[in-house]
């Protein structure tokens, strides 16, 4: 879908002096710095490109609520600066000749990601020249991930200034970056923008029981390979999608929009009232059918209730009497359901903790695959290199022409 990884940044951690560290914090991206994963959960970011609403600015979840996917929200995930002037991301001739001769590039070349990698590791120095090629790595491969192997030369006018880096709005930068490519997703196959800060949003706006997540701030510092694969886990319903889990009722960030509650209920439902045995695919097919019935008849009483909530209550004195009666019956049915819900709730911690239990034996395993995490980065940076060669650079330079090498006769081609 794109190279959108932090596998480069998180490679780079390690080559970096503290001066170089602090130089980059100093700039507003140390949040990039904190993030506690190299890999991209790819499965889960291509379904959450789907449930992206660009014109809301929410990632939808099907039967489960929405979650707002603004600047705030990334300034909250990777503690991007939040300025008041806007990134400039385009082709501008002032911008590249600049750079180019600061950097002393190859006029007309973009430099490939791994020469500009290579150049950091070799500078030991805090200076402009490092803070700028970092920038440029973070945003081509990171904020703004695409499928090239170059950096791209629409990055250059914002690094230009870097007293101006901190004063910029990178938080919208990277939502509309999303909300831009996610529209042209029916063209084309691949998505520019940055997929994990999507997945680390999703991922830390879910229920997840027992399982004890970091209060660190950013909260992508939170979410290391071990966590993630497991919250993922619990997550993923038996037909292999997602969305399994509730949403945390975060005021401002994620609205409840589902009268039917979990989906895995639905999936048994079927399983219960079906009149005779269904096939795996014709069940999941029906049950497909059914959450969106849910999810329609939830919209139909949501907008039911909005219409009603606006009736005048010009006869409220009227019906008072009459009301009370009412209010009584209802206190009292609702607090049979308070009842139910509390014992529901019991019941899935009591799971929650069984499950944690048998898992332990997973968890060992998760911390074996975390520590050669470094090692699989780096082979898939590696990977990533070898088709360097292969790929055109951003300018698209004319190849020489080919030497026309007259054609043969059979006759002389069997000579």
């Amino acid at each position: 879908m794109n190279r959108a990884t932090p596998a480069r940044l998180f490679k780079l951690y390690k080559e970096m002096s503290e001066a170089q560290r602090k130089l980059v914090s100093d700039a507003g991206f140390g949040g990039l710095l904190e993030i506690g994963s190299g890999r991209l959960p790819s499965a889960l970011s291509k379904w959450l490109v789907k449930n992206v609403d660009g014109e809301s600015e929410e990632l939808v979840i099907p039967g489960r609520g929405k979650i707002k996917v603004n600047a705030a929200a990334v300034n909250r995930i990777l503690g991007l600066p939040m300025g008041e002037d806007e990134v400039k991301y385009e082709f501008n001739g002032s911008a590249i000749s600049f750079i180019n001769e600061k950097c002393s590039f190859d006029n007309g070349r973009s430099p490939a990601i791994t020469t500009i990698t290579e150049r950091l590791c070799a500078n030991k120095e805090a200076n402009d020249d490092y803070l700028r090629c970092w920038l440029m790595v973070a945003i081509s491969t990171f904020l703004c991930g695409s499928t090239a192997l170059c950096i791209s030369p629409k990055c250059y006018p914002s690094l230009v200034d870097l007293s101006k880096v901190k004063e910029l709005n990178w938080c919208k930068f990277v939502v509309d970056t999303l909300k831009g490519s996610v529209g042209k997703m029916h063209k084309k196959d691949s998505v520019l923008g940055c997929l994990y800060f999507l997945s680390i949003l999703y991922l830390d706006s879910l229920e997840v029981g027992n399982i004890q997540v970091p209060e660190k701030q950013p909260r992508v510092a939170a979410w290391n390979m071990k966590l993630i694969n497991k919250v993922i886990k619990m997550d993923t319903n038996t037909n292999g999608t997602f969305g399994k889990l509730k949403l945390k009722k975060l005021a401002g960030s994620v609205t409840e929009t589902s009268l039917f509650g979990d989906f895995q209920d639905i999936d048994n439902f079927i399983s219960h009232r079906a009149s005779a045995p269904m096939s795996s695919k014709k069940k999941r097919k029906l049950s497909e059918v059914v959450k969106k019935a849910c999810i329609g008849f939830t919209e139909v009483i949501g907008t039911f209730i909005s219409e009603v909530s606006t009736i005048s209550d010009d006869s409220e004195d009227q019906e008072e009497p009459r009301r009370s009666t009412r209010r009584r019956t209802t206190k009292n049915h609702q607090q049979n359901v308070d009842d139910e819900d509390e014992e529901i709730e019991e019941d899935e911690e009591e799971e929650d903790w069984k499950e944690d239990e048998d898992e332990d034996e997973e968890d060992e395993e998760a911390d074996k695959e975390a520590e050669l995490e470094d090692k699989e980065v780096d082979k898939e940076v590696e990977l990533e290199d070898k088709s360097v060669s292969d790929e055109d650079d951003a300018t698209n330079i004319v190849d020489p022409p080919l030497e026309v090498v007259p054609s043969q006769s059979k006759r002389e081609r069997l000579r």
